[in-house]
């Protein structure tokens, strides 16, 4: 039985020393615990994004390119990090701060080895050596970093095909911009497709201004006549003296007959004028 315990002990001391050296233990973690505040004394809310290029740890761990997001809920950090001051060449964190969808501003941890929690003051480095590995990390903005800006993007019309320059631009079956089609005159139509502007219903709309209706002004005459039928029928505005006459009150319209009504009678010496629409809506 004796034998067969030490065998056992034995064994598992092979099997320990057996085991990989990166999985018998995690590296060294130093704790960074704040309470954030904006300028106004509200507390910070939005996200830390902390980025860090490959660098060597305490006890020679390898600590590759990469990247953490970490929320900060009414003003409370807190984040557990490998220690970059024991390095054997210069190594920080670039930490950006987002809030309402955008970055804030950024700045550049130096984390030492620490038992115990310490405070961004404790991290941050004021003025950090500028090299271009800094440099990229201080002044690349992702897209990601922008909240919405992916959707907004993705949701935006391109160019398609059919795309030229310097011409109405309509959206083509695919939801991409195409070029419209046609002669430089031709009018657009909503659908995309064009055509002269003088065919079909475009060539029937048409606008009077100022037109004088046929009668008799001698304050017994009430009916006059227009040029053409007023359409839609509501477009017809009767002027007398200047002043607008309302349709229905002071006259009524029959086509393009206008009788007046009681005392708006035009008397001897008023002037009239007419303004209205002939064809569409």
């Amino acid at each position: 039985m004796r034998f067969s315990s030490a065998s056992t002990i034995i064994s598992m001391a092979a099997a320990i020393l057996l085991v990989p050296a990166g999985l018998r233990a995690q590296p060294a973690l130093t704790t960074i615990q704040d309470t954030l505040y904006k300028a106004d004394g509200s507390p910070f809310e939005g996200v830390l994004r902390i980025n860090w290029r490959s660098f060597e740890g305490p006890d020679a761990v390898n600590v590759p390119t990469n990247n953490l997001t970490v929320t900060v809920t009414a003003g409370r950090l807190h984040v557990r990090l490998v220690p970059t001051t024991t390095a054997p060449t210069a190594s920080y964190y670039s930490v950006r701060y987002v809030a309402s969808g955008s970055v804030q501003f950024t700045e550049i941890w130096s984390v030492p080895q620490s038992a115990t929690p310490l405070r961004v003051r404790d991290v941050r480095i004021e003025w950090p050596p500028m090299t271009s590995a800094v440099v990229a990390e201080l002044t690349n903005v992702t897209i990601q970093d922008v909240q919405g800006l992916p959707e907004a993007l993705d949701a935006r019309p391109v160019k398609g095909s059919g795309y030229t320059a310097s011409r109405a631009a309509v959206i083509g079956a695919t939801g991409e911009l195409e070029a419209a089609t046609g002669a430089a005159g031709d009018c657009v139509r909503v659908d995309g497709t064009s055509a002269p502007c003088s065919s079909g219903a475009a060539a029937a709309i048409g606008f009077v201004d100022s037109e004088t209706p046929l009668g008799t002004v001698d304050g017994a005459n009430a009916t006059f006549t227009l040029g053409a039928a007023p359409n839609p029928a509501a477009s017809l505005k009767v002027f007398r003296n200047g002043l607008l006459q309302k349709q229905g009150l002071d006259y009524t319209l029959t086509g393009n007959t206008i009788t007046f009504l009681g005392n708006a009678i035009p008397q001897p010496g008023d002037v009239l004028l007419a303004d209205y629409r002939t064809g569409g809506n």
